[in-house]
């Protein structure tokens, strides 16, 4: 019997499959990245790239600090290539081999694979039939976990954890919580548990450009979070994580924090005539916090099949518990949502 050089974890592992995996061409509405890239970009500005970047990104985080998340020093943010980087350094830098992660279900499941990279256990937390989260599940299956991770809007669901239910984790756990709020412009920046971090040194928050910034091509991600946390992740990161031409890019959006604003109700009022389209098309469709929208449609794999042959490309969420038939779409342009829905009516009507 031949002897594999793989780790015996890596056998067995089931990778993440991003939205790109899928399909490489079509209009995407499937990976929650915003329909344009609304940032203007002064490429004069950009670096010589001969030399390599800051590897701790000390001008963006003091922006960050400066224009967007005030109440920190620079000291509170790590930056990261995506936030991803991040959620790989908080295990890598935290979890023991005999320890464990926590993750509701379902939820972003890159936390997950991360895990089973490092031969860590996760321990899901299936949401309640509301999406939200069961606070009694979580404290019954504590033992163990070193890093419960919450995704606040969650993906896929879309919906809010409040402070409440966050306060109410840190009286028992004493371990790490993150809180990834990928999506939180678009649920508004009143609804995030920055305000926590300053109370609790174990409460981590992750954000992104990816996102409501339009930016997913630069790959630039940040965490806020106590100094002796983000001290770890600097202490284990790759040595220059974060391109310059990223880094610059980032920069420089964080001079356009008004024109966001602007951005983001541009989006809702997208989101809402999209609705209006499922509506009227019949279906289930549920409104979220974030830039997606959730629709109940029989026979779900065929029609996201039927729509991809059509190069409109969606995400098929029905093998994930709770949504049994159910695909996500990402608010697209009005041209997109409108293409959308005319060819669904055409799919519907064919089935």
């Amino acid at each position: 019997m031949k002897k594999t050089l793989q780790r015996k974890n890596i056998i067995t592992l089931e990778p993440y499959t991003s939205a790109r995996d899928l399909y490489k061409s079509g209009i995407f509405m499937d990976a929650n990245e915003n329909y344009e890239q609304w940032i203007s970009i002064d490429w004069e500005g950009i670096a010589s790239l001969n030399r390599y970047p800051d590897s701790t990104c000390d001008q963006l985080r003091e922006k960050l600090v400066k224009k967007y998340v005030r109440g920190f020093t620079k000291e509170n943010i790590f930056v990261g290539c995506g936030s991803d980087e991040i959620i790989n350094l908080l295990i890598a830098g935290f979890v023991e081999d005999d320890e464990s992660i926590m993750v509701m279900d379902p939820s972003y499941s890159f936390y997950e694979v991360q895990a089973s990279i490092k031969n860590i256990q996760t321990k899901r937390i299936l949401l309640r039939e509301d999406f939200s989260i069961d606070i009694g599940k979580i404290q019954k299956n504590i033992s163990t976990v070193k890093i419960i991770f919450l995704c606040s809007p969650n993906n896929p669901t879309g919906n809010l954890i409040t402070k409440k239910e966050i306060q109410m984790i840190a009286k028992f756990f004493k371990g790490i919580i993150v809180v990834d709020e990928a999506y939180i412009e678009f649920a508004d920046l009143g609804n995030s548990m920055i305000d926590s971090v300053s109370e609790k040194s174990n409460i981590i928050i992750l954000r992104t450009f990816s996102k409501a910034w339009g930016l997913a091509g630069i790959r630039v991600g940040y965490a806020i979070g106590s100094k002796s946390i983000i001290d770890v992740l600097f202490k284990i990161k790759e040595s220059y994580n974060v391109p310059s031409v990223s880094q610059n890019i980032a920069i420089q959006a964080l001079d356009e924090i008004e024109k966001l604003k602007k951005k983001i109700v541009e989006m809702k009022k997208l989101k809402e005539q999209l609705l209006k389209g499922f509506s009227n098309l019949g279906l289930e469709a549920s409104d979220t916090s974030a830039n997606f929208i959730l629709v109940k449609i029989p026979n779900a794999k065929k029609i996201y099949k039927n729509l991809a042959d059509q190069k409109v490309i969606i995400r098929d969420r029905s093998n994930l518990p709770l949504l049994q038939n159910t695909l996500r779409v990402t608010i697209g342009s009005k041209e997109q949502d409108e293409k959308l829905i005319s060819i669904l009516r055409k799919v519907l009507y064919e089935n």
